[in-house]
């Protein structure tokens, strides 16, 4: 896949309806401010939060803070007690691994930190 491919599918995945996806998860992303504008793509719907990234790696022991971008985004996926155990959170677990790869073709960070987690409650 090329790196348009795996953006045009993630934005699928995050922002239009898919079959049987009912539950909201909230996907967070940190990155490394300078290279945020990576994430520019996802500018359909998201939340942006500043912030600081402490990475203390053992052959840099007194390496400063980085400024951080937090990017929130909520989407709807498959429940987990889907009677299909290969659907259940099939979504979240297909952004995360296109996240994995667009890291790989286009952003290079060492460390891409994305996770999904649960929404029990929500106005949207």
């Amino acid at each position: 896949m090329t790196d348009n491919e795996v953006k045009a599918e993630i934005l699928h995945l995050l922002y239009d309806e898919i079959d049987g996806a009912e539950d909201s998860e909230l996907l967070t992303l940190q990155i490394r401010r300078d290279k945020a504008y990576y994430f520019d793509f996802l500018n359909k719907a998201h939340t942006e939060f500043p912030t600081v990234g402490y990475w203390q790696p053992e052959e840099e022991p007194s390496k400063p803070p980085e400024p951080n971008v937090q990017i929130d985004i909520q989407y709807k996926d498959i429940p987990q007690n889907h009677p299909d155990r290969e659907c259940a959170e099939a979504v979240g677990k297909r952004i995360i691994d296109l996240l994995k790869r667009y890291n790989q073709l286009s952003v290079k960070e060492d460390l891409l930190y994305a996770r999904t987690v649960p929404i029990e409650e929500t106005t949207l």
